[in-house]
C-alpha cells in the first residue's frame, strides 16, 4: 500500500476537537513536533513516566509534544470476540491523556492504517503529516502492518539515532513492572489496593443510569445502574466492591455490586451501584463509581431475606473501612 498523496486535512486543534478517532489520512498539523507513540490504555503510572519524559524532551528541543495513541486498541480490531480488558474506554483514555499540556491525536486504526507498510508509517505519517523530529517509544511498541515496524527501524529514519529515538525500558515500582496486563490481573484476584497502586488512581466504572428491575429498592437499598456503554471495558472480580461514587462533581460514599445476582437467577452481568446517605433521581444521569476496596465475592443466597441481612453487613463494613481511609 502506498501513501496516500498531502491533502488539506485536519490540523491538530482540529483532531483534538474532535474527540473521536481520525484516520491517518485526515491528520496534517504544522510545526516540529516529537511524538510518543503507545496505547496508553489506563493511562497508569508507567504511561505517566513516558509523558513526563516527552515534555522533558520535548521542551529541551523546542518541539511541540504529541502523543499518538489508538482506537479501536488493535487488539479488538484484529480479534474483535476477544475478552474485554482494557482498562479505560477511548473517552477516559483521551480525558486522562488531556489533563497533560501535550496535543493527543487519537488514531483510528482501520483497514488502512492496519495494512500501512511501517516504512511508510514513519515516512507519510509521522514526519510528513505530523512533522515529527523525535520519537518516544516503549522497547515493546510495534507498529506498521504485520507489526514489522519498531524502535529499530525507527531510528533508520532519523538524522540522529541515539538522540532522536527515545527508548523507554519498563518503569517499576517497588521491584514490580507498572504494566497494563499486571494491573488487569490484579482486577481479576479483586487485589484493588495492588491494581490502584500501579495505576497511580482508583479504577472505575463510568456511565449512563438506566432503569434496572427495581430488586434493590425492594430490598431497602436502591441501586443505580449503571451502563458503561463500551463493551471492552475490563471486570473485576465479580463481588461487592466499597468506594466512592461521583454524580455532578459531588464524592458520595457507596457500595456496588459486580455480578450476575445468583439469588435470583441472573445471567447479565450488572454493575448495581448503592449512594449510602443520598437521596435523588439518578435515572439518565452519569455516576461513576470508583472502586477502593474489595468487600466479599458474589454468592448465591438462600432466600431475600438472608441477601438483605448480607447486604446489610456489607453497607456497616463499607462505611467503616471508607472512615479508616
Amino acid at each position: 500500500m502506498s501513501p496516500e498523496s498531502p491533502g488539506q486535512g485536519l490540523n491538530s486543534q482540529e483532531a483534538k476537537a474532535a474527540g473521536t478517532a481520525v484516520s491517518w489520512k485526515d491528520v496534517r498539523r504544522t510545526g516540529p513536533c516529537m511524538v510518543a507513540l503507545g496505547n496508553f490504555d489506563g493511562v497508569h503510572l508507567g504511561h505517566r513516566r513516558v509523558l513526563e519524559s516527552l515534555l522533558r524532551e520535548s521542551r529541551a528541543s523546542g518541539l511541540d509534544p504529541v502523543v499518538i495513541t489508538f482506537d479501536p486498541h488493535p487488539r479488538y480490531f484484529f480479534k474483535p470476540g476477544e475478552k474485554p480488558s482494557l482498562l479505560s474506554t477511548p473517552s477516559e483514555k483521551l480525558a486522562l491523556l488531556r489533563e497533560w499540556p501535550i496535543e493527543v491525536i487519537p488514531l483510528a486504526f482501520d483497514q488502512d492504517l492496519a495494512g500501512l507498510p511501517a516504512e511508510d508509517f514513519i515516512e507519510a505519517f509521522l514526519k510528513e503529516r505530523l512533522g515529527g523530529k523525535r520519537f518516544l517509544l516503549g522497547h515493546d511498541h510495534r507498529f506498521g502492518r504485520q507489526a514489522l515496524g519498531n524502535a529499530a527501524l525507527l531510528q533508520k529514519h532519523v538524522q540522529d539515532p541515539a538522540k532522536d529515538v527515545l527508548i523507554l525500558e519498563p518503569f517499576q515500582l517497588n521491584g514490580e513492572v507498572v504494566s497494563s496486563s499486571a494491573i488487569r490481573a490484579y482486577l481479576e484476584a479483586a487485589r484493588i489496593d495492588k491494581a490502584n497502586n500501579l495505576l497511580g488512581r482508583p479504577f472505575s466504572y463510568a456511565g449512563t443510569v438506566v432503569r434496572g428491575d427495581g430488586r434493590g429498592k425492594g430490598l431497602g437499598f436502591p441501586t443505580a445502574n449503571l451502563d458503561p456503554g463500551y463493551p471492552y471495558k475490563a471486570m473485576v472480580a465479580l463481588g461487592v466492591y466499597g468506594g466512592k461514587a461521583i454524580v455532578d462533581g459531588r464524592e458520595v460514599a457507596a457500595i456496588a455490586n459486580i455480578g450476575h445476582r445468583p439469588t435470583f437467577g441472573g445471567t447479565a452481568l450488572k454493575i448495581e451501584v448503592h449512594l449510602l446517605d443520598f437521596d435523588a433521581d439518578l435515572y439518565g444521569r452519569r455516576v461513576e463509581f470508583r472502586i477502593l476496596f474489595h468487600v466479599r465475592a458474589e454468592r448465591k443466597f438462600t432466600s431475600v431475606e438472608s441477601l438483605r441481612d448480607q447486604v446489610a453487613k456489607d453497607i456497616d463494613v463499607t462505611r467503616r473501612l471508607l472512615a479508616g481511609l
